[in-house]
């Protein structure tokens, strides 16, 4: 499955007026994430293209990071700034999220994933199970060896994490809250830690921390002898972005959501105006 569908758009010009412009992007970058996009089969499309010179090709890219993609066909011939007949064609298909119920529980931990990355902002509205899911996802990808607790009973322990270089057990506390971590919150994960006889913990939220959180974070090391490192929203989000899967990422895969667009891009009859 994939969180992705599409949509199309073109823009035809022979010539274009001074007032019209090209507004479909031909940047190598995610419009969801930010992220350089990869090129998966053709060729990038050039800047000059659109600017008189001959040109005839297409391109898709894909971002390896959230998922989404860009499929691509333009053709351009000179002279086009002289108006004097030349003509340039570009139509372009895009993946666009879908709808996901973010609370239901049944939803594939690897589509919220890539969904989070695209639409980091509805964090807020994951089931914290799942949010725990994620988390305990994101660790494994980095070579831990993962536990994720039952959701109610946990004792202040969602996830357990086994480091692989020691053997040392990590428990880690997942906080889906909008509001800053106080230092009372920490203080009670440190107590958890204490309880279950761990030494080493990690605080994740999908918000930030108090001050207060921070030192009280620093000076369970010094007192207790519990190390307490801290992950906020922005560390989180590089963390899945890391550890992110490229899928989907073959052209002649049936099931990709760019198959049909991308096999069939340049089959289209020229259409003198715009839309979408």
């Amino acid at each position: 499955m994939t969180i992705w569908t599409y949509r199309e758009g073109r823009v035809v010009a022979s010539p274009p007026s001074s007032s019209e412009r090209f507004d479909l992007s031909r940047e190598a970058v995610c419009s969801y994430c930010a992220s350089a996009l990869d090129v998966l089969a053709g060729t990038p499309l050039p800047e000059f293209a659109m600017k008189g010179m001959n040109f005839h090709g297409r391109s898709l890219l894909g971002c390896p990071s959230c998922g989404w993609w860009r499929a691509s066909f333009l053709t351009a011939s000179a002279p086009f700034e002289t108006h004097d007949g030349g003509f340039a064609y570009l139509r372009q298909s895009c993946g666009v999220l879908k709808d996901l119920d973010l609370t239901d529980l049944s939803i594939p931990v690897e589509e919220l994933r890539s969904y989070l990355i695209a639409r980091y902002g509805d964090r807020f509205d994951v089931h914290p199970k799942r949010y725990e899911d994620i988390v305990g996802a994101v660790f494994s990808d980095f070579g831990f060896r993962v536990r994720v607790t039952s959701f109610s009973g946990d004792e202040g322990i969602d996830v357990f994490v086994l480091d692989g270089n020691d053997d040392a057990t990590v428990g880690i506390q997942v906080k889906r809250y909008k509001g800053k971590i106080s230092a009372e919150q920490i203080r009670s994960f440190v107590g958890a830690l204490v309880l279950q006889g761990l030494t080493s913990g990690i605080y994740v939220t999908t918000s930030s921390y108090e001050r207060g959180a921070v030192l009280t974070a620093n000076a369970s090391l010094d007192r207790l002898g519990v190390g307490v490192a801290l992950m906020d929203a922005s560390k989180f989000y590089d963390a899945l972005k890391i550890t992110a899967r490229k899928a989907l990422w073959d052209p002649e895969d049936l099931s990709a959501p760019y198959h049909h667009c991308w096999q069939n891009i340049e089959k289209v009859h020229t259409i003198w105006g715009s839309s979408w």
